[in-house]
């Protein structure tokens, strides 16, 4: 069959359309993923990160979508957060996850992983730190005020050998330093911007 460059420029036309298709298909769905998302209505929550000296907690500013204002939710912007923001540090370790979150009146019971705990740096600021920080973040929710905490589902005496976890835990005022907003301010935590 002798070569008919016609022929060759149909198929290459041809192709090049068929990809030119399967391209625009793709940046649609990307383009209409951000367009709801931009759309979803957004509410703000405080997400609790360490200072860097290890001394407390501060109440990061973060947006999340409003059907995403949750125990599961609010857990897992804290927990998919950046490692560090605004200067502060992310107190939850890598490969940490919350398998479920039950609440039943005001007490919510929160599985973690085991690899929450194997990663843990260890120490008793630390793991302060990474405890208070989900009891805060989790408090902030209106009907939530007591934090039982789990591993894989089982209760444990600690996390890492330092806070006893075999009770609920209610927030702890004094481990909050203050918001970013707050420090930025130069305000005492306690008192209004």
């Amino acid at each position: 069959m002798p070569y008919d460059p016609q022929r060759g420029v149909k198929l290459l036309a041809v192709l090049a359309l068929v990809l030119g298709v399967v391209v625009l298909g793709w940046l649609g769905t990307r383009w209409q993923e951000a367009i709801d998302q931009r759309l979803t209505p957004q509410q703000e929550i405080l997400v609790y990160y360490a200072t860097p000296d290890a001394m407390g907690l501060v109440g990061l500013p973060v947006r999340v979508p409003q059907d995403q204002v949750t125990p599961e939710g609010v857990l897992q912007a804290l927990f998919e957060g950046p490692r560090e923001l605004a200067g502060y540090r992310n107190p939850i370790p890598e490969g940490g996850e919350v398998q479920w979150v039950r609440v039943q009146g005001a007490l919510a019971t929160v599985s973690l992983n085991q690899e929450l705990v194997d990663n843990h740096p260890g120490g008793s600021a630390g793991e302060l730190l990474t405890v208070y920080s989900m009891v805060h973040t989790l408090t902030q929710l209106p009907a939530i005020e007591r934090v039982q905490f789990l591993v894989e589902g089982q209760r444990v005496e600690t996390l890492v050998g330092h806070l006893a976890l075999d009770r609920p835990l209610e927030p702890d005022p004094g481990m909050i330093l203050g918001t970013e907003e707050r420090l930025e301010t130069g305000t005492a935590a306690g008192e209004a911007p």
